[in-house]
Order: structure tokens, then C-alpha cells, then sequence
């Protein structure tokens, strides 16, 4: 007697599907890293995240594209999921080390070393660039828990670096990350004073920009 795992045809439908599924995780993807690149640029310039004019075009822009047999109820659940989901996510990608930070921060360079960002595989994806010259800074793993910075955190010359520090702990799980929060800067009142005169891309104060 014959299975279900031996009929041809249900094979040949199960493989199409299989093979739809495989093109949805992939679009899903690339849409939370348009979500993601859009959501630093919006930060960058100052701009709100959320936009639920744009959302509600979106329901009504992909309703008048869907040709059955879904219906437009099922098509607007499965698109607020969606939507939530890429939400949750792009803000998991933004919480990591340089959570917290300002889109655009002074930092000591490390000028020995830099990543062309063309050779980056697609499971890296940068989290900061260099003000003025547009170095690559840092980047990020899409999915495991792997970050890495081209500056150094720990210098005096990272006015913000105890903060850096402190993510870093949080991520890992270790240390009193909240002590190094309340010590706010490592730059005293004089280097403060130089950086401001210094500007952005001197020597070794560069400003890293998310």
C-alpha cells in the first residue's frame, strides 16, 4: 500500500511549496535590512521611525496588488505580522553595542586596520562609519551575537567609551555595567574642550558616525 511519501504528486507539490517558502524567508530578510538601513538613516537625520500614514498606504497599496485566492482580511493580517515582527527585529539589530549612543559621536581611531565594506558576507552588516572619510567602524552579525568596533572604546579620547563598555558588558552578561554608566565620560573637562576645537576627522579624535 502506498504512502503519502511515495505519491509523485503530492511530492512535486510539496517541493513547489518548500520552494515558495524558501523565497519568502529570503524576501522577509531583505526587507528587515531596508527596514533596518532606513531606521539608522531616519536616526541619523533626525527623523521619527514610525510612520503609520506610510503603513496604512502600504495596506492599501499591496490590497489593490493581491489577486486571490487570499483574502484582503488574511492579507492584512499576514502584513501586520509582518510588520511587527520587522519592527521587533530592526530594533534588536539597534540594540546592540551602540545602543543608546548618539547617531554621530567622537572616538579614537584606530588607523592601522579598516574593512572594505564590499567584502563584507551578507551576514555582516556595518553599524558605523567614520565622519568626513566614510571608513567602515563597526559591524554587526544579522543573527549570532558577534559585534566589533575600528575604535577604541577604552580611550579617553572616546568621551562616551564607558558607555560603549557598559553595552558590551550587557551583551555578554557580565560584569557592573551600571557602574560604568554613572560615570558618564572618560574625557575630562579640558579634552572635552579639545575635541570641540579639534572637529570632526582630527587626528586621532575622528568622529564615528552610525
Amino acid at each position: 500500500m502506498s504512502t503519502p511519501n511515495d505519491d509523485p504528486v503530492i511530492k512535486q507539490f510539496r517541493d513547489q511549496i518548500s520552494d515558495n517558502d524558501l523565497k519568502i524567508v529570503e524576501l522577509i530578510n531583505k526587507r528587515l535590512k531596508l527596514v533596518d538601513k532606513l531606521w539608522r538613516y531616519k536616526a541619523e537625520q533626525g527623523v521619527e521611525v514610525y510612520n503609520q500614514a506610510r503603513e496604512e498606504w502600504m495596506l492599501t497599496f499591496i490590497s489593490r496588488a493581491n489577486k486571490g485566492p487570499l483574502s484582503q482580511d488574511a492579507l492584512h493580517e499576514i502584513y501586520r505580522h509582518i510588520v511587527e515582527v520587522t519592527q521587533h527585529e530592526a530594533r534588536r539589530l539597534g540594540a546592540g553595542l551602540l545602543s543608546g549612543m548618539p547617531p554621530g559621536f567622537m572616538a579614537a581611531r584606530y588607523h592601522s586596520l579598516c574593512v572594505d565594506p564590499a567584502t563584507l558576507p551578507p551576514e555582516l552588516v556595518p553599524t558605523a562609519h567614520s565622519a568626513g572619510d566614510g571608513v567602515l567602524m563597526g559591524v554587526r552579525h544579522v543573527a549570532l551575537p558577534m559585534e566589533g568596533v575600528q575604535f577604541h572604546p577604552e580611550s579617553v579620547l572616546t568621551p562616551q567609551g564607558p558607555h560603549l563598555i557598559a553595552n558590551f558588558l550587557r551583551l555578554a552578561g557580565e560584569g557592573e555595567a551600571g557602574l560604568l554608566d554613572a560615570a558618564g565620560s572618560f574625557a575630562t573637562h579640558g579634552l572635552d574642550g579639545a575635541d570641540d576645537a579639534a572637529g570632526s576627522g582630527a587626528g586621532a579624535g575622528a568622529g564615528a558616525g552610525r
